[in-house]
């Protein structure tokens, strides 16, 4: 009760749409509308869809730009790791990707060969 005597205080005015500033093909869609009585709803819907829309695009903004920083920190973190294998040793180290390998050194003990006899 109390909720529509505040909607019947605020009430609202009409508004007016120029149709001399209207395109032909805007205007024929209200037009027809309006014919039909049915310019308030399509209103409606054409207002909330571009809500809807502007709020879709200002999210896919956001989850744009949260993946563009976690690709270029990802790449720099790359770029880093890489930089500091090749600052240290030339070692291998267990869980690092080495891209480029300039000497290969290695060993045979006596103890690691195995004499069959057949």
């Amino acid at each position: 009760m109390k909720w529509q005597r505040i909607m019947v205080e605020q009430k609202r005015g009409r508004m007016v749409v120029n149709a001399k500033e209207l395109p032909d093909d805007v205007y024929e869609v209200l037009n027809e509308k309006a014919l039909k009585r049915s310019l308030t709803p399509f209103i409606i819907e054409l207002v909330r869809e571009s809500i809807k829309t502007n709020f879709l695009l200002e999210r896919l903004d956001k989850i744009e730009s949260k993946i563009d920083s976690i690709i270029c920190s990802d790449v720099a973190e790359k770029e880093n790791c890489i930089k500091k294998i090749d600052e240290e040793s030339d070692d291998l180290k267990e869980g690092l990707i080495v891209k480029s390998v300039r000497e290969v050194i290695s060993e045979f003990d006596e103890v690691d060969e195995i004499e069959s006899d057949f």
